[in-house]
């Protein structure tokens, strides 16, 4: 059988391949086009054995009909090829095939035969998807992403050529974006001039899935960023060291006098019913409710409570700033469900959202109310009975909120904070756990950072209560648009440096800057202001601009 020139030959050979293991009698049904050419299809090796199993009938070649069996080409020979030569030549090419290597085999042989050299095509086993590529590097004719078991691949659509192929041990990170965008960024020690890739495809769920099943370490969309390593189980002496640290921070509030005594009806209601009862009674009393107390404060005072307080944790001198904390739990309370939400302007917010914005900026005014709402989330997040309940969740989302923008000022309450999250984390298995891991990174996050100045944005509350990173629109002259990721207390400088990386800049390239631009305006950003601070300040600003014409805002690298 004659072979061609060019891009061609490859796919030719696998097609004499074909035809040495095909005992072809007919088919019951013509194979599509994309049974024919099934490269792009996700499992070609399994489509191509369909094809044979269709055409196989084990009757020897026979050279009065076998001409005939080949009139339709299009069922065998892929339209790239079979425009290169005339549809008369194909049949007679066909035909000598089967007579040369198709007579006395079976059906296993056959297949057997096809399988061991189609699995010599360098895009054997590759799923292709068409992309469009976006960023820096762009290409003048159309490419597929390939994805396999090996690695990547940058395929020529027109051709099948392979343009470049990248191992997963080559990739340092895989994102997959909810606006279609696959980011691939190539490990700083290929030398690759280009280390950024990013494309643009309908089909990024199937690619994330893939290079998901296939690298698991790559799925960092998938999985959490924020494990504390805690997969291995804990011995019982761990649990209670960690327990035992939650009990000594409490007792070191207690003995500090930063709090306020435990409300005297229900102290004095369980000393008037102790009275009454007999010695058995009352040492069972004392057990459930005199467990791990100290001093008057028992366990009660720490733990979850489904009702609204009249007076704060911390003692407070202004009666206008108690009342200001009570009303914080209430909030906190109607954010989780447990109370009905008042009519009064500061309860009567049916947006969740912006009820947490309101608490978040309360108490990031006055540090006495910041220390309150800390010990008031630790109280609601201990001994829930349902850790993967609504109203469990509910708690923490707003607790790792906290945790994300700022942190108790008081070294005590700091250290409660801190011993609660670690012990909280122990389960790993549970929402509560989970959100433990993400609160406990988020306030090494704060204290790394000194916090934040502004109350989070709208799109930060809803990335944060989710345990997903917040994301910005990089903006360059020529109009190209770079996705960013990053916690909630990154840098200007820190996202300076991603984008460096993502175009193949010198880390050490001076000169750049990250611009916060508003309308017409813009203004370099000093390397310590935070990200989230500026997009929190745009909301607000867009808030009060409303009726007046909005301005875009974004940042703009340059």
């Amino acid at each position: 059988m004659e072979l061609i020139h060019g891009n061609a030959l490859l796919l030719l050979c696998r097609l004499q391949c074909l035809m040495r293991t095909l005992e072809t009698r007919g088919r019951k049904w013509p194979p599509s086009r994309d049974e024919v050419s099934c490269t792009t299809r996700r499992h070609p090796c399994r489509a191509r054995v369909h094809f044979l199993d269709g055409q196989v009938q084990n009757v020897d070649f026979d050279p009065c009909v076998s001409v005939d069996r080949y009139r339709d080409v299009e069922n065998y020979i892929p339209e790239r090829i079979r425009d290169t030569r005339p549809e008369n030549e194909w049949i007679q090419a066909l035909s000598t095939a089967h007579k040369t290597y198709g007579i006395g085999k079976t059906e296993l042989v056959c297949k057997v035969w096809y399988l061991s050299i189609v699995m010599q095509y360098p895009l054997y086993g590759t799923a292709l998807f068409p992309v469009t590529c976006r960023g820096y590097l762009t290409y003048d004719h159309q490419i597929l992403l390939g994805i396999s078991c090996e690695g990547v691949l940058l395929v020529n659509a027109d051709s099948k050529a392979i343009l470049n192929a990248y191992r997963y041990s080559d990739l340092e990170s895989v994102m997959v974006d909810d606006d279609r965008v696959v980011t691939i960024t190539l490990a700083k020690s290929l030398p690759d001039l280009h280390k950024c890739y990013m494309f643009d495809t309908a089909m990024h769920q199937e690619v994330a899935g893939l290079v998901a099943s296939y690298w698991p370490s790559l799925a960092s969309w998938m999985k959490p960023s924020y494990e504390l390593h805690l997969r291995g189980r804990l011995a019982f002496e761990d649990r209670m060291k960690l327990h035992q640290e939650v009990m000594n921070c409490r007792r070191t509030l207690v003995d500090s006098g930063l709090l306020n005594k435990p409300e005297a009806a229900t102290l004095g209601l369980l000393k008037s019913t102790l009275r009454r009862l007999n010695r058995g009674r009352l040492e069972k009393l004392r057990q459930e409710y005199g467990q791990e107390g100290y001093k008057s404060y028992q366990h009660g005072y720490w733990a979850l409570s489904k009702n609204a307080t009249e007076q704060s944790f911390l003692v407070m001198a202004d009666s206008a700033l108690e009342n200001t904390a009570c009303k914080v739990f209430s909030s906190i309370l109607i954010f989780s469900g447990l109370l009905e939400e008042e009519d009064t302007e500061w309860h009567g917010q049916r947006d969740l959202i912006q009820l947490a914005q309101s608490v978040l900026e309360c108490c990031m005014a006055s540090e006495l109310l910041l220390n309150e709402l800390f010990l008031q989330l630790i109280k609601q997040t201990t001994d829930h009975p349902d850790p993967n309940s609504r109203v469990n969740v509910r708690h923490w989302q707003l607790l790792s909120l906290a945790c994300s923008v700022s942190a108790p000022t008081d070294r005590r309450i700091l250290n409660y904070l801190h011993a609660h999250l670690r012990h909280c984390a122990m389960d790993v298995v549970t929402e509560e756990g989970q959100f433990a891991q993400f609160a406990l990174k988020c306030l090494m996050r704060t204290l790394e950072t000194r916090g934040r100045k502004w109350p989070p944005s709208r799109d930060e509350v809803s990335c944060t209560t989710r345990r997903h990173p917040c994301r910005a629109r990089v903006h360059f002259l020529d109009g190209q648009v770079q996705n960013v990721d990053f916690d909630p207390c990154v840098s200007a400088a820190e996202i300076l440096e991603v984008v460096k990386s993502r175009i193949n800049l010198r880390t050490d390239a001076q000169g750049y800057a990250l611009y916060e631009v508003i309308g017409s305006t813009e203004r370099a950003m000093q390397p310590d202001e935070k990200i989230a601070d500026a997009m929190a300040k745009w909301e607000r600003w867009a808030q009060g601009q409303q009726g007046k014409g909005n301005k875009l805002q974004y940042f703009l690298f340059k």
